[in-house]
């Protein structure tokens, strides 16, 4: 009788949590590349990123908001030189005030080699935390980069790590 009572329960258990909240999301793409982001977030069309997306304000209050970007570029013909123009980009930002690399590290992604970082900043008087991937295609080096707010960004990785899985590039 004991048996049969836990086999009950535990079916139950099991039946409750096999009913998941779905997440719906939707498709962008742009030169090759395509993203799947959450439903509730909105495209923001801005010169220089082909994807651009962020999420949508939830108040009127001033927020950093998590966001999606893809960035390409083709002048320069090699992962490091773009990564040492990147940096001194980011530390001569005149708006970016206190910008570290937390973390870097060599990855390969989607078969192609690249970089990690994880870099925090100021900007506005708010603190932000933003996961950078760079990596070498043939023909150009694409920046796929997701910031956060720093108190958020544990909060968010998730999602972002599953826009970075959704990443495809066009062969």
């Amino acid at each position: 009788m004991k048996v049969i009572k836990t086999l009950t329960i535990l079916s139950v258990i099991l039946f409750l949590f096999s009913f998941t909240v779905k997440e719906d999301f939707k498709t962008i793409k742009n030169q090759g590349i395509s993203i799947q982001y959450p439903s509730d977030w909105e495209i923001l069309e801005m010169e220089g990123y082909p994807i651009l997306v962020k999420e949508k304000a939830k108040t009127s209050e001033y927020v950093v908001l998590c966001n999606f970007v893809v960035e390409i570029d083709y002048k320069y013909k090699t992962i490091d030189e773009y990564i040492m123009q990147w940096k001194t980009k980011m530390l001569t930002n005149e708006y970016l005030k206190d910008w570290k690399i937390e973390t870097h590290k060599q990855v390969q992604f989607k078969g192609y080699k690249g970089y990690e970082f994880i870099t925090t900043c100021s900007a506005a008087g708010f603190r932000s935390k933003t996961k950078i991937l760079i990596i070498q295609q043939t023909d150009r080096i694409v920046n796929l980069n997701s910031t956060s707010s720093e108190i958020d960004f544990e909060n968010n990785i998730s999602i972002i790590d599953k826009i970075y899985g959704s990443v495809v590039f066009e062969k």
